[in-house]
């Protein structure tokens, strides 16, 4: 498949998330009382708030996967086999495709990789995650809007900087 390709499917699936997300913010804020009847109203506050925050989290790695997922196809279509590898994906590929792909270089998508990693290896809750912002070069004041706005916006502008280097 052509890099172009490629590029394209990351987009859309960017795309599809992002349109998840934005119904999820009008969903969730629905009546808590809906399909749950033996909880109060603060337990289903509680619940409703949890619920909220997996699948932050759960946008993020997403994310996250969708431009491994890509790195890989490209890798793919270079080295004609599967990469092989675990631990710091996104890094390893950039440096196997130095080659061939030139990435942004002014696009920082290493805020989402390490939100991620955060996400998986320590506590499954994006809130967590922002408290420990200074680590991920992120603002902790930051609505879960504006840092979906700001991840949203750094992988759509990282899929569409990657080229091809001219042979």
């Amino acid at each position: 498949m052509k890099l172009k390709k490629l590029k394209r499917a990351a987009l859309k699936n960017v795309n599809l998330l992002e349109n998840d997300y934005d119904r999820l913010n009008k969903s969730l804020s629905y009546d808590l009382n809906i399909g749950i009847t033996n909880f109060s109203e603060e337990e289903n506050r509680y619940f409703n708030c949890q619920r909220k925050e997996r699948k932050y989290a759960s946008f993020t790695i997403e994310l996250n996967a969708i431009v491994e997922q890509l790195l890989k196809d490209i890798y793919q279509k270079y080295y004609e086999e599967e990469f092989d590898g675990n631990g710091h994906v996104i890094e390893t590929l950039e440096k196997k495709l130095g080659n061939f792909i030139e990435f942004g270089k002014s696009v920082n998508n290493k805020n989402l990789v390490a939100l991620r990693n955060y996400i998986v290896h320590q506590k499954y809750s994006l809130e967590l995650a922002k408290k420990n912002a200074e680590k991920f070069d992120l603002d902790r004041n930051m609505s879960n809007e504006e840092l979906f706005s700001l991840l949203f916006k750094n992988t759509y502008s990282y899929i569409e900087k990657i080229k091809k280097i001219k042979e």
